[in-house]
């Protein structure tokens, strides 16, 4: 091997070898920059992901909060006979409406647009 060097005689200045050195610096900083980009890139559309799947989930557990409170006008009512929670009733079962509609914008996966469809066919004959 040492003999190989030798037979290739290639004699370089100082300036010559800083030259290569500087060179072969910038190609590794490209590469390293082209993968910290797409990386990036990447980092981006995950967490453009994360941030639907976080508010569709938010919103149905608003969901399930909405109707866990639609619950308790119409027991004290069934409790005490109080016709005050008749319009608490009906104010919770508004907002748990609105926030039922809000949360099928959001969906967009087939199993829960079916139970949210059962759900809002629940709603229709609690209505009537």
């Amino acid at each position: 091997m040492l003999k190989l060097f030798k037979s290739l005689k290639i004699n370089l200045t100082i300036f010559q070898k800083l030259l290569i050195g500087i060179i072969a610096s910038l190609m590794l900083n490209v590469v390293v920059a082209y993968v910290g980009i797409v990386s990036v890139n990447k980092l981006e559309h995950t967490s453009e992901i994360l941030l639907k799947e976080s508010n569709k989930y938010n919103n149905l557990q608003n969901l399930k909060l909405n109707f866990t409170e639609l619950l308790m006008p119409a027991n004290d009512y069934l409790i005490h006979g109080n016709n005050v929670e008749i319009l608490n009733f009906e104010k919770l079962d508004s907002i748990t409406r609105q926030q039922l509609e809000k949360s099928k914008a959001f969906e967009n996966n087939h199993f829960n647009e079916h139970f949210l469809e059962e759900i809002e066919d629940i709603f229709l004959k609690l209505k009537g």
